[in-house]
């Protein structure tokens, strides 16, 4: 194979390309998940408290001066599934239900005592 034969030009252009495209392939491959390993935290008994009416929890935000959480959650399960994930919502905005905003103390709770 010369320097100029169609077959090396084939090869550096592909080398080039893989290159280019290494870190958009990457990104892509871990977003899917496709080499992601599920990691469970076990916990004690009576380590963790349970919020009531507290369902598909997301947005947790953590206010330092105050030292509290904040989280959005839905409050039933039934409800989510209609709205999520939401492109149809724009055509039967009526479906959309209320959720709740929670405030967690941390110091409150009896994981701290």
């Amino acid at each position: 194979m010369t320097p100029t034969s169609p077959a090396a030009i084939i090869l550096v252009g592909l080398a080039v390309a893989t290159s280019l495209l290494y870190g958009h392939i990457q990104h892509a491959v871990t977003v899917l998940g496709v080499f992601r390993t599920p990691n469970v935290t076990p916990l004690a008994q009576g380590n963790y408290v349970r919020i009531a009416d507290t369902v598909h929890c997301e947005d947790l935000h953590y206010y330092e001066p105050a030292n509290l959480l904040f989280t959005a959650c839905e409050d039933k399960a039934t409800t989510r599934s209609v709205w999520f994930p939401p492109l149809g919502i724009f055509t039967a905005p009526e479906k959309i239900t209320g959720g709740s905003l929670h405030v967690i103390d941390p110091e409150v709770s009896p994981i701290n005592p």
